[in-house]
């Protein structure tokens, strides 16, 4: 695979072009996250409702043991219910956005419902894409902090590879490695400086709550400062793999080319702005809904 040059891409413009997507579109992109962690809370606060007192368990010498085994029993299903709950339900956010923000990048008309229809049908592949990353990551992470921090960054515009070209889950993967490649460090450059915006915005959350006697209020704070920094994230990484889809080049040398100058074709991908489908480049309509697509 040969490269068109990629040099220009800049994590500073990309940054600030993510920044004027979002404010152009903040009523749609706020409401998501804004709704993504208000249930996200009531759910964990609901299912952790379930959980007994830890103070009420009688720790005398002879039954220590066997009760720690007992509650350990009965709290691990329920976390795990909650931690389900929540992953599912980030990953349903996290695509949807992208699938917005990939609308915007395309000069499509927004349709936040036909969007949530996608990523629904979506929903399996971007949680195999979840898990199978996540998987990683903690391996790496375990194994040697570095390979962890690879992975995720190699892997990191799956999502929006597809949203965008419906290429499953482990097309998906390796279309984010080939997109990556050559450009590991923008890319970790682009997931920290997001990443240290999200951890300022936790920051700014701990100490206006500090001051806050009431947990309900500082709650509601916190879900609000949150929901205005996170969608940056998925608009940021759609930005990225959106200037390297359309920049980058495939070369693909037939046995007679070997001593010729290399070709290169221009990477141009259409989808169905209705449904997503992948279309032909000729096509007028689109052949799995019929939509009209071009005029």
């Amino acid at each position: 695979m040969k490269f068109a040059s990629l040099k220009r891409v800049s994590v500073t413009e990309i940054l600030d072009n993510s920044f004027s997507i979002y404010l152009s579109s903040v009523e749609v992109f706020f409401p998501i996250f804004l709704a993504l962690n208000a249930v996200n809370i009531i759910i964990t606060r609901f299912i952790l409702g379930f959980l007994p007192p830890f103070s009420q368990l009688n720790f005398s010498a002879d039954r220590f043991l066997s009760q720690i085994i007992n509650y350990l029993a009965y709290l691990i299903p329920i976390l795990s219910l909650a931690f389900l709950s929540t992953w599912v339900i980030t990953n349903l956010g996290c695509g949807l956005a992208v699938k917005c923000a990939l609308d915007v990048l395309e000069g499509r008309k927004m349709n936040v419902k036909i969007n949530l229809l996608i990523t629904f049908r979506s929903l399996k592949e971007i949680l195999g894409i979840s898990f199978l990353t996540g998987a990683l990551i903690i391996s790496g992470i375990i194994l040697f902090m570095i390979p962890g921090i690879i992975v995720a960054v190699i892997f990191s515009l799956s999502i929006p590879a597809l949203m965008h070209e419906r290429l499953g889950v482990f097309g998906s993967l390796k279309r984010s490695k080939e997109l990556t490649d050559g450009l590991w460090w923008k890319t970790f450059s682009l997931i920290m400086s997001v990443l240290a915006l999200l951890i300022v915005a936790y920051l700014f959350v701990s100490l206006l709550a500090a001051n806050i006697n009431q947990s309900f209020v500082r709650i509601i704070i916190a879900i609000i400062v949150i929901s205005l920094i996170e969608p940056i994230y998925p608009i940021s990484i759609s930005h990225l793999y959106y200037i390297l889809i359309r920049r980058k080049t495939v070369y693909q040398p037939t046995s007679h080319e070997a001593t010729y100058p290399q070709r290169v074709y221009d990477v141009e991908v259409r989808v169905c702005y209705s449904c997503g489908q992948v279309l032909p480049y000729d096509a007028i309509y689109c052949p799995n809904c019929g939509e009209r697509v071009a005029y």
